[in-house]
């Protein structure tokens, strides 16, 4: 199987993630969350995880 092709239970698994769901995720776990409990802004954590990815973001 490629990288390209996506199985059924692939595409089952995803199903359930809408936009709205991971909109909300987004709100409460990496910024909220994750600023209040762990006090590392997302701006600094996606400049750290792009360091470590090799990202030019």
């Amino acid at each position: 199987m490629s990288a390209d092709e996506v199985t059924q239970a692939e595409k089952a698994g995803a199903a359930r993630y809408s936009r709205s769901l991971l909109s909300v995720y987004d709100t409460v776990v990496v910024r909220w969350s994750s600023t209040l409990v762990w006090c590392c802004p997302s701006e600094r954590r996606l400049a750290n995880y792009n360091s470590s990815a090799g990202c030019s973001g």
